[in-house]
Parts: C-alpha cells; structure tokens; sequence
C-alpha cells in the first residue's frame, strides 16, 4: 500500500485556500483586510463587495459625522464668546446705572444679583413718586425720571435672559454632541 502525498498536500492546500477566501480576487482581499474584515469570512464575491460597500458607507458616515462635530465646537467656542461679549456690556451698562442710581455692587456679585440690588434700589426711588427729577439727580446723581429707571432695568433683564437662554442653549449642544461621541465609541 502506497500514500499519495502529492495528492495529500494538494487536497490540503485547495481547502486551506477555500476557507482562506481564495475565490476572491487580490484586490478584493486586500480591502477586506484594510476595512477590517476577515476575508477567510466571506463566502462569495458579491457578499464580498457588500461587505466592503457597507464598510466604506460606515466610515463616510463616521467622517462626516466627526466633521460636523468639529464644525459645531468651532461654531459653541464663537457662541461662548459672543456669550461673553453681551456679559462684558451688560456688565458695564449695570455698571453705569448703579452709578446714577447710588447702588454699590461687589465685584463678587453675580450678574443676576447685581440686577436685584439695581431693582430693589428703583423700587425706592419710584416709590418717592412726589420727588421732582431736580431732587432725585442732586441727592443721588439720578438724571432720569422713575420711569426711564424702570424702562433701564428692564432692557438689563431682558438681556440678562438672552445671555441665560444663549447659555443653556448652548451647554445642552454640547452635552448632545458629548453623548453622541461617548455612543459612536461604545463608552
């Protein structure tokens, strides 16, 4: 009894090249293996071109998706700074009636208190209605009536809100994107 070793080895290597993916082009194996998949997997062309369409599709997706990410913290570090623009005149603005109106403000004083001091203090002054605007601005440097006050504050308010909304706007953006990025890694 004689064994055909040739006959061995070349039936051992035919289907170590069919499982290896051997019915696949050169070309083809070498995208599989670049986008990841292991060629020894597929089992015919067009699973193979499926597989590699599917693949490229996934990493366009995640391009872009990376690219509007970049775009948007680009776009929430302009917004963040516009933010501190209108904090930086609304700061001065309060600054400047504070001074008309007698009000000192302590440089620790968030923008939302400062706006209660001012308020609390044109309370007072409107609520000394029969005082003239010549006694109002000689006693407390005031060179408005009750009502321009009013009308001040609430332009100071009104901003006050934008800058708070802008804010929250902003830091909800941002933590979408966060979670968006912590959900395309899997963390």
């Amino acid at each position: 009894m004689s064994i055909n070793f040739s006959a061995i080895n070349y039936s051992i290597s035919a289907v170590s090249s069919i499982s290896s993916g051997a019915h696949l082009d050169e070309a083809t194996i070498r995208k599989l293996k670049a986008l990841g998949i292991d060629p020894s997997k597929v089992q015919s062309k067009q699973q193979a071109e499926e597989l590699i369409r599917q693949a490229e599709e996934q990493q366009k997706a995640q391009a872009a998706s990376s690219n509007h990410q970049v775009s948007q913290m680009g776009s929430y570090d302009y917004q963040m700074q516009s933010i501190r623009e209108k904090e930086a005149k609304l700061t001065l603005d309060i600054k400047d009636l504070t001074g008309k109106i007698g009000v000192t403000i302590s440089q620790n004083d968030s923008l939302k208190v400062s706006i209660e001091k001012i308020e609390t203090k044109i309370k007072e002054i409107t609520a000394k209605q029969n005082a003239s605007k010549t006694d109002l601005s000689s006693t407390q440097k005031v060179n408005a009536t009750p009502e321009d006050l009013n009308f001040k504050l609430q332009d100071i308010k009104t901003r006050f809100q934008e800058i708070e909304m802008a804010s929250s706007s902003m830091y909800a953006g941002q933590d979408m994107i966060s979670m968006l990025n912590r959900m395309s890694l899997g963390i």
